[in-house]
């Protein structure tokens, strides 16, 4: 496992560690335990971003197989700019491309890159990003989406695998 944020002076530190794997399993109880769709994302929302420290968070399911979006919650932001920022469909956006693939997709410092990832006009600021699936074996039921990761200018190889867990572990729930 290569996780260049948890290794201080060449070597593992292993409180993070530990702490991360705490974190991450705690955030997978409460997402085992949801039975609301639009509860469930927004505790994947809230947890993903708690994570990883990012400073805004989001998360939507589709409508059945279609491109619509039937849930959404964002997080870290105020209450219009999450209605301004929920896609009524996810045609000509990134979360087409990541669902589709069901892989995650992580940039960072781009001018004016919400425009170029096909997202709404309300969506703030982004230095950088990490998006995941939210997915079972057996089908994509929405995505993840990660921006502006505090404290350095990009999401780190801990944080998507941090991110898929979750998007993962969201994904078998939403399958029953």
């Amino acid at each position: 496992m290569n996780t260049p944020d948890l290794v201080i002076a060449g070597h593992y530190d292993f409180r993070l560690v530990a702490l991360s794997i705490v974190e991450t399993l705690e955030a997978a109880l409460g997402l085992v335990a949801e039975r609301d769709r639009t509860a469930l994302v927004a505790t994947l929302a809230t947890e993903a971003r708690r994570i990883t420290l990012a400073q805004h968070a989001s998360a939507g399911l589709l409508a059945g197989d279609g491109p619509d979006v039937s849930a959404f919650c964002a997080i870290g932001v105020p209450a219009a700019t999450g209605t301004a920022m929920r896609p009524r469909s996810i045609d000509g956006t990134i979360f087409t491309s990541v669902i589709g693939k069901r892989r995650p997709l992580r940039l960072r410092k781009r001018n004016g890159i919400a425009d170029r990832l096909g997202l709404p006009a309300g969506q703030p600021p982004i230095s950088s990003f990490l998006t995941v699936p939210i997915a079972s074996a057996t089908r994509a039921h929405g995505w993840l989406f990660l921006s502006n990761k505090l404290g350095t200018d990009e999401f780190t190889e801990a944080d998507e695998r941090v991110a898929m867990a979750l998007g993962t572990i969201a994904g078998v729930r939403l399958e029953g």
